[in-house]
């Protein structure tokens, strides 16, 4: 009995209280973690061309 209740509230929550919360977060475009791609700024940087020396990979074998 708990147990079918239980997953009835769930349901509720989600449906009645989740959703539309989520509805309009999306229909204001709010977006709290930036996942859209034009909002978002990259930490990656350019690496840097490095000459490799055979000598030095020759020393690991």
């Amino acid at each position: 009995m708990l147990n079918t209740l239980g997953a009835v509230l769930m349901r509720i929550v989600f449906f009645c209280i989740l959703t539309p919360v989520a509805a309009l977060m999306r229909l204001f475009g709010y977006d709290p973690l930036k996942l859209n791609p034009n909002h978002a700024t990259t930490q990656w940087s350019k690496r840097k061309q490095i000459k490799f020396d055979k000598n030095f990979f020759h020393k690991q074998g």
